[in-house]
């Protein structure tokens, strides 16, 4: 739900900036893997990632959105080409433009923490969907279990 919210902050925030997210866009020096995503998109990670991407695409372009992105990629275990990809597939099936970012770069994850201790946001320990959930919930129950 918080991905879902903040990517629609995002692409409310980014529409009307169109012309000059193009400009940046061009001048990124992030470029796009060439490989075909359905090859890796195997783990059950990468197939709630597509489905989340379809989602957004299709939402934004429903809404005519320039832009759709993610907020996913700020986290230092999210493969952010992977996402870039993906994103870039979903935009060509729903006509609507990805704008790649990585916001780990430049200590974005590090902002990201202060940003949320600063204005006192919630910050969950998983992506969002179920088969994190699960993991992460695992990973709690083994570090009990050693307690």
């Amino acid at each position: 739900l918080y991905e879902q919210a903040a990517t629609t902050y995002l692409l409310k925030t980014l529409d009307p900036m169109s012309l000059e997210l193009e400009a940046a866009r061009k001048k990124s020096a992030m470029h796009l893997p060439e490989h075909n995503v359905q090859d890796i998109s195997t783990t059950e990670a990468a197939r709630s990632a597509r489905r989340a991407a379809a989602q957004q695409a299709q939402a934004a372009a429903e809404k005519q959105f320039s832009f759709f992105t993610t907020t996913l990629t700020v986290s230092p275990l999210k493969n952010a080409p992977l996402l870039n990809a993906i994103g870039e597939e979903m935009g060509k099936t729903y006509g609507v433009q990805w704008l790649p970012c990585d916001f780990k770069k430049k200590e974005g994850y590090k902002r990201s923490i202060s940003l949320s201790k600063e204005y006192d946001l919630y910050r969950q320990d998983y992506c969002g969907c179920v088969f994190s959930q699960k993991e992460r919930e695992e990973n709690r129950r083994k570090k009990e279990e050693v307690l």
